[in-house]
């Protein structure tokens, strides 16, 4: 076993010091530069947690002692801080703007406070936070985060308390203080704190090996990019009072693992035009969704028939302005994540095939909200002006297996001009026909309210964009699952060290043609890629030299593919590169790939 040297300033309690932080950090300097294998569970994800948060309190696994104080539990932030508490005394502050503007007045002015690096860092993409509480240690990880505005590098960091008192971080390479934000958010501390309005002393170098007498230590960085230990890990003995700063130097034979490259051909849920005043060029237009085994194909060059509404038509929501009803089908009509019974249409133009009534009745289109509704729906999604002294008419009406939800001449609110358009739901198919008679009111300059014409898939998508309904050629192919831009490739579990059985791939926006995927394995990352245009895939591109062989996976959507890590350090070093192939019709070929994926096997 090899000892780390520590190099101290000249403070008279060095003399102290010194012996007693060697002999602390002997038993584990060899090994807490590397990121633990076992992050514990999921805390936070990007998928289930907003940025800029202090998540709910989590059991430390110890009595965790601080400056003459034991504490039992801990609330993690994404920004790279935790605030410690016994059974949430004391109540850890408001999240923002704290955490994204980290200060040295705002270190010691609340509860007591642990920093790896607080800066404004985000949990995005496939950022995770991780938290593994033991009676040995509590070791929280902030796995793939970025900087603020800034979404390369992802880096990772992690923080471990022991039951000593003692404080252990490590940073991957890509780990700095920066955010498109300014500053302050754009400057990073690293520290500990008893915080409670604790005098501020000065700032230490934890880089050089420091001594303190104070219970507070921590280091600043107040310009963007200048944090200096990123790629190293760093141990804080507490010496009651102050603490020692040991570094623990570059981690050799980690486990280490990094995504790289881009998937291609992305399948997308959603498609719509924001056809607001001038942009209306729909009159006269038919727009049919064709059912699929996957979702639908969009197409503009079928013919449709505007049926006049019969003696048997519904009213819809009758009055009002503001307003939405449901109607029962009498088959139940093929729809994303299997059949419906009933439909539900709002008075501003918009059709749900799939889910419960929300009650939500907005009058002012937007994008964001179209890709992220909880219901799948088809719109004409516009200020329409259903009540009294208002023009037209709303209705349901159900003939021959069809579905007819009309809008007959309704009058937009702010324009003294209607429209009329129709949509025409084939029960027994799942076929969905929009045929427009006359946006008038819509394009009428008078009217300032937005429009906007399409369809999205229930729960959040990704924007593919505005489509020309009516000038596009061919057909647009829409995924019920698996919408959401190029295939995407990571890892959970934790990292690939000697023993985690937890690590695996997981793979998202996973076209929905075929529910499963190919994962290809090499010992060679090919970075950049190959491209694959030769091979019908334009796009795409190689990102392993695939020697290791394949195997097939279940993937609808998304899907997850385990590799358990043996317990065997003799594999120290080996790299693995992986990707994934899937079925899709975004290429002539019918394939996409997804990015690469190098895994480092490691400590």
């Amino acid at each position: 076993m090899s000892l780390t040297c520590v190099s101290f300033s000249s403070n008279p309690m060095t003399k102290f010091l010194l012996p007693l932080a060697i002999a602390c950090v002997a038993p584990f300097a060899a090994a807490q530069s590397c990121f633990s294998f076992a992050p514990g569970v999921m805390i936070g994800s990007a998928t289930t947690t907003f940025s800029d948060v202090i998540l709910p309190i989590q059991p430390i696994g110890f009595a965790f002692p601080l400056a003459g104080s034991t504490y039992t539990d801990i609330h993690v932030s994404d920004h790279g801080l935790a605030f410690l508490s016994n059974g949430g005394v004391p109540t850890p502050p408001v999240a923002t703007p704290l955490v994204y503007t980290p200060s040295t007045a705002s270190f010691t002015a609340n509860g007591p406070m642990l920093c790896a690096l607080w800066t404004d860092v985000v949990c995005q993409g496939t950022a995770e936070i991780w938290l593994d509480s033991q009676p040995t240690h509590c070791t929280v990880t902030w796995l793939r985060h970025q900087n603020f505005g800034i979404p390369t590098p992802q880096w990772h960091m992690q923080m471990t308390l022991l039951p000593s008192g003692a404080v252990t971080f490590a940073w991957s390479p890509g780990a700095t203080n920066n955010s498109t934000f300014g500053s302050p958010s754009d400057e990073g501390i690293c520290g500990v704190t008893p915080g409670g309005g604790a005098l501020l002393p000065a700032a230490v170098d934890l880089s050089a090996g420091a001594a303190t007498i104070d219970n507070t230590v921590f280091e600043h960085w107040a310009v963007a990019g200048t944090f200096d230990l990123a790629n190293t890990g760093l141990q804080l003995i507490p010496t009651n009072p102050g603490w020692v700063s040991v570094p623990l130097g570059a981690p050799t034979g980690c486990a280490a693992v990094a995504d790289y490259g881009a998937g291609c051909g992305g399948s997308i849920d959603s498609v719509y035009q924001d056809v607001s005043g001038a942009n209306w060029d729909l009159d006269g237009s038919t727009i049919t969704w064709l059912r699929t085994a996957s979702g639908y194909a969009v197409v503009n060059s079928i013919p449709g028939t505007y049926v006049p509404p019969g003696g048997g038509a519904l009213p819809v929501a009758s009055g009002l302005l503001d307003g939405e009803q449901s109607f029962p089908l009498s088959l139940a009509m093929p729809v994303p994540g299997g059949t419906s019974s009933s439909i539900t249409v709002t008075t501003k133009g918009q059709v749900e095939v799939s889910g419960t009534p929300t009650g939500s009745i907005d009058w002012s289109p937007t994008v964001a909200e179209l890709l992220n509704r909880v219901n799948t729906h088809f719109c004409v999604w516009h200020d329409l002006y259903q009540a009294p002294g208002g023009a037209g008419t709303i209705t349901f009406e159900e003939v021959g297996g069809v579905a007819f939800v009309t809008f007959d001449g309704v009058q937009s609110l702010g324009s003294t001009l209607t429209n009329t358009f129709q949509f025409q739901l084939d029960e027994a198919t799942g076929n969905v026909t929009l045929v427009i008679v006359s946006g008038a009111g819509i394009s009428d300059p008078a009217n300032t309210d937005a429009c906007i014409v399409g369809y999205s898939v229930g729960g959040a998508s990704v924007d593919p964009g505005s489509t020309d309904l009516s000038a596009f050629a061919g057909a647009v192919a829409i995924e019920d699952v698996g919408g959401g831009g190029p295939m995407t490739q990571t890892t959970t579990g934790g990292l690939p060290a000697f023993g985690n059985s937890g690590f695996a791939y997981v793979v998202n926006n996973v076209p929905g043609v075929l529910p499963l995927a190919f994962m290809f394995f090499g010992d060679t990352a090919i970075n950049p890629g190959i491209p694959l245009g030769f091979l019908g895939m334009p796009g795409c591109e190689a990102y392993s030299n695939l020697n290791l062989g394949s195997y097939t996976f279940p993937a609808i959507g998304s899907g997850t593919f385990p590799l358990p890590i043996p317990n065997n350090p003799t594999l120290v070093g080996i790299t693995i590169s992986a990707q994934t192939v899937a079925f899709s019709a975004a290429t002539p070929a019918g394939l996409v790939t997804s990015n690469g994926t190098v895994a480092t096997l490691g400590l």
